[in-house]
């Protein structure tokens, strides 16, 4: 019995790690930790979020990144200030805008903006948009942002 319980242990961690996964085809059609492994190694930070919509769309069909970089408002580095989400850009996004941006955001920290079209390996037309805030050190510009996101996206599977 006692050669069992570590078993049963390791059994048990095992599936509440399978549970939590993210694994699996997700609407874009593409594995969703293949992907999130991408974008991670392309752009990946804890304050970086990657929304991926079909245009016209109002809901993401792929998103990377918790619900607080997704949702917070973040200077939106346009002419006459105010704040946007990733959600807001995703929907602008959705509706045709492109936006490659950056800007100084809090002392110390810069937000950068990146949004285009993408077309998935089975040839659908999608969106992305995509945020970052980081410290000055680590962060990049939206235009790297793109240079970087477009082809991760590619070998992440869309």
């Amino acid at each position: 019995m006692r050669r069992l319980v570590p078993v049963l242990g390791f059994l048990g961690s095992a599936a509440i790690l399978a549970a939590c996964s993210q694994g699996g085809q997700n609407k874009t059609g593409a594995d969703t930790d293949v992907l999130g492994a991408a974008i991670s190694k392309a752009i990946g930070g804890q304050s970086t979020c990657v929304l991926i919509m079909e245009p016209g769309g109002t809901k993401p069909v792929y998103q990377y990144g918790a619900a607080t970089p997704c949702g917070r408002g973040l200077p939106s580095c346009q002419e006459g200030g105010g704040l946007m989400s990733a959600r807001d850009l995703a929907a602008l996004a959705a509706q045709g805008t492109e936006r490659l941006i950056s800007c100084d955001s809090s002392p110390g920290f810069t937000t950068a903006w990146a949004s285009g079209p993408i077309t998935s390996k089975d040839g659908r037309k999608l969106v992305y948009a995509a945020v970052m805030d980081e410290p000055n050190e680590k962060s990049i510009p939206g235009r790297e942002i793109k240079a970087r996101l477009e082809p991760a996206l590619v070998e992440g599977g869309l």
